[in-house]
């Protein structure tokens, strides 16, 4: 219930013209690598005229170290990436949530350096679909 009252409110908040602010791992990393996106969080995005705009953070694991309760003095990188409209992804996803929050992981990684890809950073990991969905989007 609570999940749902969250993708709610955060729907009220997109048709008032707000932007939404979403971390689609689901949690912090102990790594600093890149999780796979959890295909829930595509509920936030199918409110249609919804934008997505990637940004790319790094560094925030020494800014904010996950078993720390202090912030720390840290150089953090946020690299914007190429918006795209949130109804043609999940369209050209097939309404596949999996599939499109793959296609938005494929393009935050794009963003980051190569170390924190993790889930997102191989050639060989299966995301095929994903990429040629993420490239379909800027056609």
């Amino acid at each position: 219930r609570a999940a749902r009252r969250s993708i709610d409110t955060a729907r009220d908040r997109l048709r008032q013209g707000a932007a939404l602010l979403v971390f689609a791992e689901g949690t912090r990393s102990r790594t600093g690598r890149m999780q796979r996106m959890l295909p829930g969080a595509a509920r936030y995005i199918e409110e249609p005229g919804t934008w997505v705009v990637p940004m790319g953070i790094a560094g925030t694991e020494a800014l904010f170290p996950i078993d720390s309760e202090r912030l720390r003095p840290s150089d953090v990188v946020v690299r914007v990436g190429r918006p795209f409209e949130a109804g043609t992804l999940i369209r050209k996803a097939g309404r596949n949530r999996r599939l499109a929050m793959d296609g938005i992981g494929l393009a935050l990684a794009a963003l980051v350096p190569r170390a924190y890809r993790g889930t997102y950073g191989g050639d060989g990991d299966g995301l095929g679909s994903a990429r040629e969905l993420l490239a379909s989007l800027h056609d």
